[in-house]
């Protein structure tokens, strides 16, 4: 049996998107298509803090949960925009 939330890639690298992709769902028409009518931002606590639990950020997404909001957090190696592994020691 394959494992739940085994992520699925290439076996190869793949060439980085550019850096305009990440205002794709930002765009009125794909949330439009994809049922998300909100506002896209990029947290990006990793640069300025470290983590993304530390200072009041772990009690925000509490409060979006509770409050019911969906959250996907993302994060790995495999973010060519912003590859974390390249920062570690």
């Amino acid at each position: 049996m394959q494992e739940p939330y085994k992520a699925l890639v290439p076996p190869f690298l793949v060439p980085s998107p550019p850096k305009y992709a990440a205002g794709y769902p930002d765009n009125k028409t794909i949330q439009e298509e994809l049922g998300g009518h909100v506002n896209f931002t990029v947290l990006g606590t990793a640069a300025s803090t470290g983590y993304f639990v530390r200072r009041r950020n772990l009690g925000i997404l509490g409060e979006l949960l509770d409050g019911g909001v969906k959250v996907a957090h993302g994060y790995g190696d495999r973010d060519y925009q912003c590859n974390c592994e390249l920062l570690s020691p």
